[in-house]
């Protein structure tokens, strides 16, 4: 689903390339559809950076953030309890803030 949503958001983008990098919200996404695109996009490069510092981060964060999976079907799919997932998507968004801040 990830991949789907990035490619998406990338083909938006494609006649609009100006190489911006621009903040992120976690919670939620701004209404400008190019804003959004290059939202998606950023967040998917700050993921394939948590993915090589912690893949069950990455795991969780895509469930929660892509694919739209509540909290309980994110803990059944991965196998883990609701409390780590919980911990794990504020692990991950900690992680991916810092990372924002950094680029």
């Amino acid at each position: 689903m990830r991949q789907i949503v990035v490619d998406h958001a990338r083909s938006m983008m494609t006649d609009k390339r100006d190489g911006q990098l621009v903040a992120i919200d976690l919670e939620q996404l701004p209404s400008s559809i190019d804003q959004r695109a290059k939202q998606i996009v950023f967040i998917d490069q700050l993921l394939d950076q948590l993915e090589a510092i912690d893949p069950d981060l990455s795991r969780v964060f895509e469930c929660l953030y892509f694919a739209g999976y509540s909290q309980q079907e994110t803990a059944d799919l991965l196998g883990l309890s609701l409390r780590s997932t919980q911990r794990r998507w504020a692990q991950a968004c900690a992680s991916l803030r810092e990372l924002a801040s950094e680029a």
